[in-house]
């Protein structure tokens, strides 16, 4: 009797420690500091790094390992689009990543993603919004550059795809979906809903976003039906995204972290 007590208070205290909203770290402290950008490609990480490095992680060990050689020191973008990793670097060049052998290959004219401020892909074409406000887009077969919208999008702070619809915060805190064939926007809920969000992902049919008081939010943007999850523990958040059905973060300081959801 007194070792099936035991197990049972065992299961019970690991069901309560698994609370929505905490945190699991994964790997060493502080391995992702020189991250620059994160995309995640089969369910495991790729991060370019500040001494030039592509890195692919194992998200359930935290094993880090190098890809190819040196070259991705000037990354500003890390994204992916079917089986396919890219990069745009801080020069605004689009270039495609063999991700198992680190080589790059350019796609389209050099430069022609200066400015990109926010950006988000739908079917092999990337949208993204650059500092004059226009709505652009590009083919990531050709990288063929195309302006979809006049310049008056300059008040949008993030882009993201939820289910082949592209959704937007602006810089007001508001949540709106866009029609890509004309660049015009309906907003979602209440002005201001996601004032100070600055970071999120879009992951299990939603839109999970960060807010710079640490609160970790998810929408479902068809409903605009908003939970926040857990405590406001999330303010230092550098990188959100998801792979393997869970939801993980790095830090700002460099730790990776997964984060119960459910």
């Amino acid at each position: 009797m007194k070792n099936t007590f035991l197990i049972f208070f065992t299961i019970i205290s690991l069901a309560a420690n698994a609370q929505t909203g905490t945190q699991k770290q994964v790997g060493m402290d502080g391995m992702w500091l020189g991250a620059t950008a994160a995309a995640v490609l089969n369910d495991k990480l790729y991060t370019t790094e500040k001494n030039g490095t592509l890195v692919v992680t194992d998200l359930n060990t935290g094993m880090r390992k190098t890809v190819g050689k040196d070259g991705f020191g000037n990354n500003h973008f890390l994204f992916t689009s079917g089986n396919t990793l890219y990069m745009i670097d801080y020069a605004g060049t689009l270039s495609k990543i063999d991700h198992t052998t680190g080589t790059k290959e350019k796609l389209g004219t050099a430069a022609s993603f200066a400015g990109m401020t926010t950006f988000g892909v739908i079917d092999g074409t990337l949208f993204g919004v650059d500092t004059k406000g226009d709505l652009i887009s590009a083919d990531l077969v050709t990288g063929e550059k195309t302006v979809n919208g006049g310049s008056n999008h300059m008040n949008v702070s993030l882009m993201y795809v939820v289910n082949e619809k592209m959704y937007g915060v602006e810089k007001s805190g508001s949540l709106f979906e866009w029609a890509l064939n004309g660049g015009t926007r309906q907003m979602i809920g209440k002005y201001g809903d996601y004032a100070s969000s600055f970071t999120g992902v879009a992951y299990n049919n939603g839109l999970y976003l960060v807010t710079k008081a640490g609160l970790l939010t998810f929408t479902k943007p068809g409903t605009a039906e908003r939970t926040v999850i857990g405590k406001p523990i999330f303010g230092l958040t550098k990188y959100i995204f998801g792979a393997n059905g869970k939801l993980y973060t790095i830090e700002t300081m460099g730790s990776l972290y997964e984060i119960v959801v459910k």
